[in-house]
Order: C-alpha cells, then sequence, then structure tokens
C-alpha cells in the first residue's frame, strides 16, 4: 500500500456486446434494451461508464429490495468484466431509491456485496471498507414501479492507481463508502452532507450555515489529497427545498470566486434530515472555461469545463418562450447549447461517454428521447435517465462529460 499522509493506496441478467468508435469502447446493449438509446458502458481513457442499471430478474421480475440490490450489481460486475475491469476498480456511484424507506436495507446489502474490493483502510475511528464514493437520493425511476434502485458506477481500467482519501482526524464514514479516492491526477468526492467527519453527527443549521460546513469538509478532503477548491472541475449540488436555493448559492460562490466548476443544481430526496448534500470531481491539472452562448447557468458555475483530454459540462436547460412546457423542444434546445459548447471547446459529439439527464417528470421520457437520438444515432454514451426536479423553469436538464 502507499501513503500518502492519511491517504490509502490502494453476464447475468444483461447482455453486452462491444463496438469501437474513435479513442473510445462502446459496449452495448442488447435484447430487450437495444432500442433504448444508450450503451451499457463506454470505455474512454482511464475510465468505464456504466450506464444506469436495475435490479430485473432474467424473467423480467422484480424481486425485494435486496434482490434488486444484488441484481442490479450483478449487472454492472458483468458490464465491467466485459470493459475488462472489475467492481473492484470503481471509483464513483451514484445509487437512485423509489423510496427513502429502502435506504437501510439496500445499504446492507450494497455492502455485503463480494464483488468490492476486500481491502480496508485506517481512519481515526478503525478500518472502513474501501468502496467506491457514493451519492445516493430518491427519485422517480425510468423503470417498471416495481423497480425500486438504480445504480450507476465510474470504474477505473484494471490496473490503474485507485487511492482512498482519507483526512487523518476524520473518522470513518457512517455508510459503506470512503469519503474520496484519487486516481492520477483525479480526486472523486462522495455526496457530502454538513455533519461532524470526526465524530459522526449531522449539523443541524441553516442553508448557509450547511453549504459553508459541507464547502469546508470538501476542502478538507481536496487539501488531503495535495489540492484545493480551485482544482475542482465538476458538481452537482443537492437541495431538498427549492425556496432555498438563493441561500445555498451565497454560500457555494463565496469557495469558487473566479473560474467556478461546472454544476448542476436539483431539488432531490436527500437522505436524511438535511438541507444540502454536494459531488465533487477535482483535477489537478490547467482548466479552461468553456463559454457557452445562452447556457442559463448560475454565475456560480462554469458552462463547461475542459481540463486535459476531458469536458465537463453543467447542467444545461432549454428555456425558451418558444419551449416552455414542452420536453422534447427543451431537449432539442440544450443539445443544441450544448453542441455550442462542445465544439467551442474542440470537442464532437462522439466523444461523449456519459449523460445525466433529469426529467421534472418522467411521462416527458418519449418526447425527450425522441429528441436526443436525432443527435445520437449510435455508439451512444452511457447514461442514467431519473425523474427529479431541475433547479429552474426547465423541465429536461442535461449534464455530460466527453473524453477525446
Amino acid at each position: 500500500m502507499r501513503v500518502i499522509g492519511a491517504v490509502i493506496l490502494l453476464l447475468g441478467a444483461i447482455q453486452v456486446a462491444t463496438a469501437g468508435q474513435g479513442g473510445k469502447r462502446v459496449i452495448e446493449m442488447t435484447g430487450e434494451d437495444r432500442d433504448t438509446p444508450t450503451s451499457a458502458a463506454v470505455v474512454a481513457g482511464d475510465y468505464v461508464y456504466v450506464s444506469g442499471q436495475f435490479g430485473r430478474e432474467p424473467d423480467g421480475s422484480f424481486g425485494d429490495i435486496k434482490t434488486q440490490t444484488r441484481r442490479a450489481l450483478d449487472n454492472i460486475s458483468a458490464i465491467l468484466q466485459e470493459a475488462g475491469t472489475s467492481l473492484e476498480q470503481a471509483v464513483s456511484s451514484y445509487v437512485y431509491l423509489r423510496s427513502r424507506g429502502d435506504f437501510r436495507a439496500m445499504n446492507d446489502e450494497y455492502k455485503a456485496y463480494p464483488g468490492w474490493p476486500k481491502t480496508t483502510h485506517e481512519t481515526a475511528r478503525g478500518e472502513d471498507l474501501d468502496l467506491p464514493v457514493r451519492t445516493t437520493m430518491t427519485g422517480d425511476l425510468l423503470a417498471p414501479s416495481e423497480a425500486l434502485v438504480e445504480i450507476t458506477i465510474i470504474a477505473l481500467r484494471m490496473g490503474a492507481e485507485r487511492t482512498i482519501v482519507q483526512p487523518a482526524e476524520w473518522g470513518k464514514s457512517n455508510l459503506p463508502y470512503p469519503w474520496a479516492i484519487k486516481s492520477g491526477d483525479t480526486l472523486w468526492i462522495s455526496g457530502l452532507v454538513a455533519s461532524n467527519k470526526r465524530g459522526g453527527q449531522y449539523i443541524r443549521g441553516d442553508m448557509r450555515k450547511d453549504v459553508t460546513q459541507t464547502l469546508t469538509d470538501i476542502g478538507e478532503a481536496l487539501s488531503t489529497a495535495g489540492m484545493s477548491h480551485a482544482d475542482v472541475v465538476f458538481s452537482r449540488v443537492y437541495i431538498q427545498d427549492q425556496a432555498l436555493a438563493n441561500e445555498m448559492d451565497e454560500a457555494y460562490r463565496a469557495f469558487f470566486p473566479k473560474d467556478p466548476p461546472a454544476r448542476a443544481t436539483l431539488r432531490a430526496g436527500i437522505m436524511g434530515r438535511i438541507l444540502d448534500e454536494i459531488t465533487t470531481i477535482a483535477v489537478e491539472a490547467p482548466k479552461t472555461i468553456v463559454s457557452i452562448p445562452d447556457a442559463d447557468v448560475a454565475p456560480s458555475a462554469s458552462p463547461a469545463v475542459v481540463v486535459g483530454n476531458r469536458f465537463f459540462s453543467s447542467g444545461i436547460q432549454g428555456v425558451t418562450d418558444a419551449t416552455r412546457g414542452d420536453a422534447n423542444a427543451q431537449t432539442r434546445e440544450v443539445l443544441a447549447r450544448l453542441d455550442r459548447g462542445l465544439k467551442a471547446a474542440g470537442f464532437e459529439w462522439r466523444h461523449v461517454v456519459d449523460v445525466w439527464v433529469l426529467l421534472s417528470d418522467t411521462r416527458d421520457y418519449p418526447a425527450m428521447a425522441d429528441a436526443y437520438r436525432e443527435v445520437f444515432t449510435g455508439d451512444y454514451p452511457a447514461w442514467t435517465v431519473v425523474g427529479e426536479q431541475p433547479l429552474g423553469r426547465g423541465v429536461v436538464q442535461i449534464q455530460i462529460m466527453a473524453v477525446k
């Protein structure tokens, strides 16, 4: 193992087929999911981006939450094996639950899954598992009502460095994942909330205090990895109450006075009685801010950020007088704005590897998907589509990652 201060080194229900395009390798969906405009996963650079996976049984049925969690991870494990890697190389995970009441049972099964790394790391309060960083929220899943959980993973190629980042005085997480993971120049930080990381208790405050505490903690994780807030290139901010958005933004922008990261902001069901949660990615390399005309993002967010050969966009909406309330028209406008950003940065649609789509109403999925297919006609990027309320007036919000 390698130690940096307090940092420690470290096909089932789905069938896949592979295809190649440029510098990326696409693992295609097959069977009943083949007509969905997404791949099972995309391999690009050092990473494998896996689309959101449900826990459907081979016969199409759904079991209880533990069975679905295990089956979703089985599917992801099979996809990663096809991609030449495994869950032991996972760095980032998102878990979407239909019901907050399933959180504990999902966690128990998630933690017990045999495919995760068997290694642990030292914390101020004992050993903790080397699972990927994670963010968990409730949402309206784009699946039959019997589907209770969706999980998406980003993993490293086999053999790539995977280092757990553990601030020296912090205890272990109360949940089955570490605070942060670093690989090369990139730091992945779990969704953090306002809590006493040394003692494990939640801190109850107002939105400004909560966001300040959360971003202060993110800064401590960054510092442990030899980085700072200036290195953050990508963030997602989840708040429980949209009425507190201005208070959140006021506290957030104090930490990013210049060249802020790309950001998606949404009202989401966060686990626990807390006001906000923030997920971040930082890269220790020069970054370029990409201007996107009419991107309609908050002043405290950059429309897009390029660092090295990677492009990170903010969550982009497409609201105009002509598109108001129209999911198909808004999706077209979002994609037109993202197209301008990609071209300005020297990227093309074929470089897009991961797409995150928020729908305020999942009944708008067909209208969104029709517009999406006009841009993506094959060798699709990985994607996750979930019913959450974007912050703002849009019914659709899209955030992308691209790799050249």
